[in-house]
């Protein structure tokens, strides 16, 4: 049973250069790992294998059904109402595993990302297709989550494609891993990371060879002008200008260097060496040394006063009869908080409510997702921005990873490029605070590393509020935890170190 991808070609029609070119893979039972920076056309390729859009050229050959369980969440899954029914012992495995409960149906809207996000892998599982193509699945999940969904994966005995920026369920799922980069992509044996070491050694190996093209064609350049020198004063040698008309002397000498030919052996060689210099210059092209990205550094609005963000004791519904409740919570104008707490306790539910109706003052907010309208109304306010403020907003788009020209002319750009690009945008106002849901779900590795960066030279007020432990370690030091302290009640718990 295989999966046959065969010279397949596709392009944006807003984009000079095609997404794939003539890409052919083959893609047996088991998993397979698909990484690569925003934008590069992963989630496009599983939306080819699911016949959601056409190849230019090529074909593809699938051993039977295809079930794409997509990146986003917005969109409850049809056939879910079907599976929470327990029509089968296959059901109710899932329904156990993943914990599903069956009211989700009819408050989808008010269930967590990382419950939608169960669902969707649930009713994708249950299927039991022959291919199934998973767009980051644990995005939005606690670790409690994620380590039931992985166990739910593994059993899965057909072919699948997983794209993900998560290094442990690349590492424990995948046998193969398909890597994408500025050359183009490689299908590499073995997991995520033994793949990731062989190409930093390949890496390693061109950037050595990248230099040593260029020592090489500086070392031509060099002789070049020396050559040029001397052809120079060759030909002044052999010119009988100034030359007064009755010296038949150096006439002489002149027609003899000239017919022996040794002054016009310099230029003779200055012409081979610019053969050689464009013969140097053409495997220079044909190496890389890598591109160098720089940082990107926020500047923080000073403030005055003991506080950036101030929420007095209340509490707030959580859509199921249940209640969050919290003593007096607020934010230093250094301070670094981390919102936890596991899935549906609750912490989106009190993020929104700390910035709405009325948003905090001189604070940046990124919600969870960017969704449906406000994405577009946001992409269509994003074109209208001055050439000024886009260099700056542009800039730092690119040292996130990803091409903002690409981005916006793209018709489909994906949640991670919009990330970047609303994140880049909200800089602009040097924020006293910035508030963060999720900062990491959809971003790239390379991309995360460089928000941390960023983040941790902030000279302001943090709350993020993420699943993502080494994150929240490397930036926060008070952490707001959402504890279930009774049936239908949970209460905030503020510690500062």
């Amino acid at each position: 049973m295989l999966l046959e991808l065969q010279n397949l070609s596709y392009s944006w029609e807003s984009q000079s250069h095609p997404l794939f070119h003539h890409l052919t893979l083959t893609f047996p039972k088991g998993w397979t790992g698909i990484v690569g920076a925003n934008g590069c056309g992963k989630s496009t390729l599983l939306s080819l294998i699911a016949q959601e859009f056409l190849p230019e050229e090529g074909h593809i050959r699938s051993p039977g059904m295809v079930y794409l369980c997509p990146q986003r969440t917005d969109a409850m899954p049809s056939d879910l109402p079907e599976l929470l029914s327990y029509p089968d012992a296959h059901a109710g495995r899932l329904i156990s595993q993943l914990h599903l409960e069956g009211d989700w149906p009819w408050r989808w809207d008010s269930l967590s990302h990382g419950e939608r996000k169960r669902a969707q892998i649930a009713t994708a599982l249950y299927q039991s297709p022959e291919v199934l193509l998973a767009d980051e699945p644990t995005n939005h999940l606690d670790a409690d989550a994620s380590h039931q969904l992985r166990n739910a994966l593994s059993a899965y005995p057909g072919i699948g494609l997983l794209v993900s920026h998560d290094r442990y369920l690349l590492d424990s799922l995948c046998d193969q891993v398909l890597f994408f980069d500025q050359r183009g992509c490689q299908l590499r044996p073995g997991n995520y990371s033994s793949g990731k070491r062989e190409a930093e050694k390949e890496h390693k190996g061109a950037l050595k060879s990248h230099q040593r093209a260029l020592h090489h064609l500086k070392r031509l350049e060099k002789e070049h002008q020396r050559r040029s020198t001397l052809a120079s004063q060759s030909k002044k040698r052999s010119s009988k200008r100034g030359i007064a008309r009755k010296d038949h002397d150096a006439k002489e000498k002149i027609d003899r260097a000239r017919l022996s030919g040794s002054d016009a052996s310099a230029g003779r060689a200055k012409a081979q060496l610019d053969h050689r210099i464009k013969k140097a210059q053409e495997h220079l092209q044909n190496t890389t040394g890598g591109k160098k990205e720089g940082r990107i550094r926020i500047h923080g609005l000073p403030i005055q006063g003991d506080a950036v963000l101030h929420l007095p004791q209340g509490q707030i519904p959580l859509g199921d009869q249940s209640w969050l409740d919290w003593k007096e919570l607020f934010i230093g104008p250094k301070e670094r908080v981390a919102l936890m707490g596991a899935n549906g306790s609750g912490k989106s539910s009190l993020f929104r409510h700390l910035f709405h109706p009325i948003p905090c003052p001189h604070s940046f907010i990124i919600p969870q997702e960017i969704q449906g309208q406000d994405e577009r109304h946001f992409l269509e306010h994003a074109s209208q921005w001055s050439k000024e403020e886009k260099g700056r907003i542009f800039s730092r788009v690119e040292r996130l990873g990803s091409d903002p020209l690409r981005l916006l002319s793209s018709p489909y750009p994906s949640p991670g490029e919009i990330k970047k690009l609303f994140l880049s945008w909200g800089l602009e106002k040097n924020p006293a605070l910035i508030a963060m849901d999720e900062p990491t779900n959809h971003l790239d590795l390379p991309s995360i590393e460089k928000l941390e960066e960023a983040l941790e030279q902030f000279t302001g007020a943090l709350l993020l509020v993420s699943h993502d432990h080494s994150f929240l370690q490397r930036l926060c030091q008070t952490h707001w935890t959402i504890e279930q302290k009774m049936p239908k009640r949970a209460h905030v718990i503020c510690e500062r170190n």
